[in-house]
């Protein structure tokens, strides 16, 4: 199908020098007929939070959640989690252990080795496989060297009143005989309890009620990073990137009786001793100059993810109906090992710009559950922790020595077809195998497959330069992963533990896009229209069988991105913008109630409206200044079905009302910059959330910042 009529093409099609890594694709982001937003360093630096993700917060398609400060989960297009595709530089993140729903993972990105974010709208399995069932995140590393210089060392730090302090530090080194290049940096980001804003203490209780300090909200983070390249052999590029991220003694608010009023977390926790990953990606660029493959990336990539999380709390005896308490102390080991190989070809005929190729991944897990229970006590000591001797519990997060096992192959053609036109067609088959022992059916081991077709056929129309229509369908599913399988893990905040399940089939979905953009010197506008709908969407207690994950029929996403940027006013050296952002997401799901008929429910957390609206000034000294306001609408169309109804999170229950419906709100956020040495000296400081309002992105684990006065600066030498 892609190579028709190619392969007798008289002239090879010249490749394009640039690569966006998640869609595959040689032609620059506004050439491909995608939904794409790259946020590149300048515009993650403009921005204003704690870290790397908050400073992307509210752009089309994304909205991040944070079950606790130390954690991230990008939303896109209403969906997170394992349902949402997340790469590092091209690289799966994504891995066979992660949570439904929220998780922590897109947090332990190295922020400040990266060079740019990639957002890809819309599916991307062809090229990228499972998941991705709304789309991409692609964390891009910065290639090693860039700069010209034999040596040329930074720093950049930054501290403010709500949040804390972090700084980093690096070298980058360009020029070299033997033709090696080099960067290195290393971080420390050290995070006090968050100062929130006017209301804040209306959700803090116990001895915090009515304070601005939320409590647990502390952490701190280090990571180190360090970027090789070797250009010493003809036709080559050799990459060896490795590093690793790291954060101590981060609290979940939702595990603390000061943030949650429930009584069974009184002198209780829940924090992650540890959080942990390491990686290594090694990498060969080749040109091959050879008209069936011009170029060749073979990439290996090693991934290990380590968590340890504690937890106490304290819970009615069951043996004699609740008259007397105890304290129970759990403490979960967790390691995953990915190990994954990539060959991508790069074909280049009249016309056309083939990408094909395999992927092939394996994943490992260490998993073990300290389970000790105790007498209460009113003052708690160690010893009344370790009355009851520790248990092997069945109940780890996924059965221990678990594997999952992944194989693809590709091909997807960028078919130019001349005035103006273009097409973009591909295909892709998908397997995913895997074995654990189940230990809640008699400890047999379970093993099992799932595979897929899955396709895409975009195309798009210029009627100008910078002036573009674009439309496509495209299929993409996710295979059910480990702990969808076999894990055992609780929802919402609300104690309630979801069991996973063995008979679970893959989850595939079909999306229609149909979109527009327009470039010009002073006008930046594109427009995004879609519709995703999904067969057998994995979800948890959706049904009367409280505990179970199960299939559920359909899944209905719809709505639209709006990126627009706009110049207003222009007099001498100076220049006056304006920017929005608008995304709208409404998504239901229909749930078969075996055999008692079929109810239609909102997706938990997915129905959004949110953006951020403002006005720039910049001069041509490079002065840089913006107010903007960040929004987000009422979350009002709650899920309300069973065990997994938004009423029994507590994370948006304490923030909102008793369904889970929670308040929309406004922040307003002023920032200036001021570079200097032709950028390599900048100085930057601003007020976030100017009038202090308490706020709350749905779901996450505690309020935003409130007024709070940062001071930035970078050197470069």
């Amino acid at each position: 199908m892609l190579l028709g009529g190619a392969l007798f093409a008289e002239e090879d099609f010249v490749l394009a020098p640039t690569m966006v890594t998640a869609t595959r694709s040689m032609s620059p982001i506004d050439e491909q007929p995608y939904a794409i937003y790259q946020h590149t360093l300048a515009d993650i630096d403009g921005g204003v939070g704690r870290t790397v993700l908050d400073r992307i917060n509210y752009g089309p398609g994304v909205l991040v959640q944070r079950t606790a400060p130390s954690q991230a989960s990008p939303f896109i297009r209403g969906l997170t989690g394992e349902q949402t595709l997340l790469l590092f530089d091209g690289v799966r993140l994504s891995h066979a252990m992660m949570r439904p729903g929220p998780n922590q993972y897109a947090a332990m990105i190295p922020a400040h080795s990266l060079s740019s974010i990639d957002v890809i709208l819309g599916s991307s399995s062809v090229v990228q496989g499972s998941d991705g069932l709304t789309g991409a995140m692609d964390f891009r590393l910065s290639p090693a060297g860039g700069t010209s210089e034999s040596m040329s060392p930074w720093l950049k730090a930054k501290t403010d009143y709500a949040n804390g302090s972090s700084v980093a530090i690096g070298f980058d080194s360009g020029y070299d005989s033997k033709g090696w290049l080099y960067s290195f940096d290393a971080s420390f980001e050290d995070y006090h309890n968050r100062i929130g804003g006017k209301d804040a203490g209306t959700r803090l209780f116990n001895f915090n009620a009515g304070k601005n300090e939320i409590a647990n909200t502390s952490y701190d983070q280090r990571s180190l990073g360090l970027r090789l390249a070797y250009q010493g052999v003809e036709s080559h590029r050799f990459e060896i990137n490795l590093g690793q991220v790291s954060q101590n003694d981060t609290p979940r608010p939702d595990g603390y009786f000061e943030n949650t009023n429930k009584g069974s977390r009184s002198d209780g926790f829940r924090y992650f001793e540890e959080q942990t990953f390491n990686y290594l990606h090694l990498r060969d660029h080749w040109d091959l100059n050879k008209s069936w493959a011009q170029q060749l990336k073979t990439t290996f990539a090693w991934h290990q993810h380590i968590e340890d999380q504690h937890r106490r709390q304290r819970q009615d005896n069951d043996a004699d109906g609740g008259a007397t308490k105890r304290y129970r102390l759990r403490e979960y080991d967790n390691k995953i090992d990915s190990k994954s190989l990539d060959l991508e070809f790069q074909s280049g005929f009249q016309n056309h710009a083939i990408t094909w190729g395999t992927t092939y991944s394996r994943e490992e897990t260490k998993n073990s559950l300290f389970d000790t229970k105790g007498a209460y006590s009113a003052t708690p000591a160690v010893a009344d922790l370790l009355v009851a001797a520790p248990t092997n519990s069945t109940s780890t997060t996924v059965p221990d020595g678990s594997e999952y096992n992944s194989l693809g192959f590709y091909a997807q053609n960028d078919h130019h077809l001349g005035d103006g036109w273009s097409l973009l067609y591909g295909l892709r088959y998908s397997r995913s195998d895997w074995e654990y022992v189940n230990v809640n059916n008699g400890g047999n081991v379970e093993s099992s497959s799932a595979s897929d077709l899955t396709w895409n056929l975009r195309g798009q129309y210029f009627f100008s330069e910078g002036s573009r229509v674009f439309a496509g369908v495209s299929k993409a599913f996710r295979a059910p992963n480990l702990t969808n399988l076999s894990g055992f893990v609780d929802r919402g905040g609300s104690g309630v533990f979801a069991q996973g399940s063995s008979d679970l089939d893959p989850e595939t979905s079909i999306t229609t896009e149909l979109g527009y953009s327009h470039t010009c010197e002073k006008i930046d506008f594109s427009a995004t229209l879609f519709d995703t709908r999904i067969d057998d969407l994995i979800a948890r207690d959706v049904d009367t069988t409280a505990g179970n994950v199960e299939n559920v029929e359909t899944a209905h996403l719809y709505g639209f991105e709006l990126d627009a940027s706009f110049g207003v006013y222009e007099m001498s050296s100076w220049k006056v913008g304006a920017f929005t952002t608008a995304s709208y997401v409404r998504a239901t799901m229909e749930i078969d109630l075996n055999g008692a008929g079929v109810i239609e429910d909102n997706i938990s957390r997915a129905n959004r409206f949110y953006g951020k609206s403002g006005f720039s000034l910049a001069n041509e000294n490079g002065f840089l200044g913006t107010f903007q306001a960040r929004w987000h609408d009422a979350y009002d169309k709650v899920a309300s079905w069973s065990g997994d109804s938004d009423s029994s999170d507590i994370r948006l229950t304490v923030a909102g009302d008793a369904t889970g419906a929670m308040p929309g709100y406004a922040v307003f956020d002023l920032r200036m910059d001021w570079p200097y040495r032709n950028g390599k000296t900048r100085l930057g400081f601003g007020l976030e959330n100017l009038f202090n309002k308490s706020y709350r992105e749905p779901g996450s684990g505690a309020d935003g910042a409130g007024r709070n006065l940062f001071v930035e600066a970078s050197l470069k030498y």
